[in-house]
């Protein structure tokens, strides 16, 4: 499963949401976004439980940056994944955050 976002210009507190449709099990969430000296950290949830935290803040720009969260334990059906924007980095000049696209890997039944 997969999707694509869109870098948002975002304030502190501000979320992206999508709906993903999963088979039971367990699943490793990998969350693919860009780095640079105006991105906030984010705390990403399914179904409103923590899923984990990436702070997207880098000095410099750097590409395709990988957070990745293992051991998520799903039910079958319709979920919602959801990126918050959860404060920055003291070196960030903005609350940026920067998902560009998501898969969830089932790695268990």
């Amino acid at each position: 499963m997969g999707a694509t976002g869109q870098e948002s210009d975002a304030n502190d507190g501000d979320w992206q949401e999508w709906s993903v449709c999963l088979a039971a099990g367990t699943y490793t969430i990998t969350v693919i976004g860009d780095q640079d000296s105006a991105y906030g950290s984010t705390d990403y949830t399914l179904d409103g439980a923590a899923v984990g935290t990436k702070d997207w803040y880098s000095a410099g720009f750097a590409f395709n940056v990988v957070a990745q969260f293992t051991g998520i334990a799903a039910t079958a059906g319709v979920h919602t994944f959801r990126g918050t924007v959860n404060g920055k980095n003291p070196g960030s000049t903005d609350y940026i955050m920067p998902t560009q696209w998501f898969t969830f890997t089932r790695t268990g039944a």
